[in-house]
């Protein structure tokens, strides 16, 4: 049977993700609020938080690896494209609405009030929806987490997905090429660079191409394999990553799509092998959606004096990894005695139907 890169690999590497998310969001700005360490001129926690910002490329070819996997079940079962783009914007929906709940509700005490930061003209009365919605970014309106923008991002996938998904399945990897324009253009000019990463995770999947990465056989020994793999992962990697941050520092995602890529393949090569470490990961990656969209409200809103107060980086970020999983946690206990997931499968499954009814029935 053929070796799949599967959902807990999936979860794995979102773990890394939302540890580099982390840790750039922490000190990429803010690196002389904490203890910092250096090698000659070169701050190393400085340099360390702003390449970390590579992990939104992560977590945008891994959302496309994702919804490459479910279109194609949903294509064998014949259902509509319509349905699926449905299905997948309302599971993205589903527990950041809550979220957003709670930002608002906590941001009346916590001086982040509504009247802040969308206005109180009647033009704020449509923000609120819009934010809740996830389509700030998309139509460039006040948003009351600058985070949440990446909610944009992972829409606008959602909703032109099928269409590039058979774009990318006819052409195969000229389709890819063909997008890579995208990654010419100024970081500065929007999102449309990531879609050139998303492309590279549709491929990727169609390809199985995690999985042929690790399988591949550079050396009959199977150590010295191993060798050689990790060998040219690093010396890409660091390659990438000097490239990155110094001549292509304004096209960053012209690299970061690769950088994902070793990401994933060192991951599914030596990480996920180390068993405790998936188990770590894996929890990790099953939160992090939650992690991803609250953290911000508590280290840059909130508490911001509470967690730069520990002064170690290292301390910090995990007091504030800690912190956002126990309300990750929280959060998902609540929905199960509320039983709010039952309710989203419900309204899911009738979609569902809606929309893929048998002709004649």
């Amino acid at each position: 049977m053929e070796r799949k890169f599967s959902k807990d690999c999936t979860l794995a590497i979102k773990g890394i993700a939302i540890i580099l998310l982390l840790w750039h969001h922490l000190f990429w700005k803010n690196y002389t609020m904490v203890q910092s360490f250096s090698i000659g001129e070169v701050n190393l926690l400085a340099f360390s938080a702003q390449a970390s910002n590579l992990c939104v490329s992560l977590f945008f070819l891994l959302s496309a690896y994702g919804l490459t996997v479910t279109y194609k079940k949903w294509n064998a079962q014949k259902k509509s494209d319509f349905s699926f783009i449905a299905d997948r914007y309302i599971s993205l929906l589903a527990g950041f609405v809550l979220i957003c709940v709670f930002g608002y509700v906590s941001g009346a005490f916590l001086d982040r009030n509504l009247i802040d930061i969308y206005g109180g003209t009647a033009k704020s009365f449509f923000l609120v929806p819009i934010d809740m919605l996830g389509l700030a970014r998309l139509f460039d309106v006040e948003t009351f987490n600058p985070t949440w923008w990446y909610m944009s991002l992972a829409a606008i996938l959602i909703f032109v997905f099928p269409v590039a998904y058979k774009y990318i399945k006819k052409y195969g990897i000229a389709a890819v090429l063909s997008l890579s324009f995208l990654l010419l253009i100024p970081q500065g000019a929007g999102m449309v660079q990531y879609f050139a990463v998303a492309s590279v995770g549709i491929y990727l999947a169609n390809i199985n191409g995690f999985v042929r990465l690790a399988d591949m056989k550079l050396l009959k020994t199977k150590w010295l394999n191993k060798i050689i793999k990790f060998a040219l992962i690093s010396f890409s990697f660091a390659v990438l990553i000097i490239l990155r941050m110094s001549v292509l520092e304004d096209f960053d995602q012209a690299v970061d799509g690769l950088i994902a890529v070793l990401i994933s393949w060192f991951a599914l090569e030596f990480l996920l092998l180390i068993k405790p470490l998936k188990i770590i990961l894996v929890f990790l990656g099953k939160h992090s959606a939650n992690v991803f969209m609250t953290h911000t409200l508590f280290y840059s809103y909130y508490f911001k004096d509470f967690y730069y107060s520990f002064k170690n980086p290292f301390l910090v970020f995990a007091v504030l990894l800690l912190t956002s999983l126990l309300f990750s946690v929280a959060l998902e206990f609540l929905k199960q005695m509320c039983r709010y997931n039952k309710l989203i499968f419900v309204i899911r499954e009738k979609i569902q139907l809606r929309f893929n009814r048998v002709p004649g029935t």
